[in-house]
């Protein structure tokens, strides 16, 4: 089973990224419906994708705590 992360979605299109970098396009029918960027997508043994709200929800989180700790670390150099 592979892991990717929807990186870009565009004119019909969906761009992953996996962790080693790789990339795959797909065309958005073929994805389930309602997909956002940030999601993460697992492919199963039939080629066939579906979403992992727990996945999505703690990369979304660490995303943020990074997000977090940039613009802490922006600030305190401003002063």
């Amino acid at each position: 089973m592979k892991t990717y992360s929807v990186s870009i979605i565009s004119d019909g299109y969906v761009t992953c990224v996996a962790d080693d970098e790789s990339r795959l396009t797909l065309p958005a029918v073929a994805l389930p419906k309602g997909l956002k960027e940030g999601d993460i997508l697992r492919f199963q043994d039939t080629d066939e994708a579906q979403t992992d709200p727990k996945a999505t929800a703690t990369k979304r989180e660490q995303m943020l705590k990074r997000q977090k700790a940039l613009m802490k670390r922006k600030s305190q150099k401003r002063r």
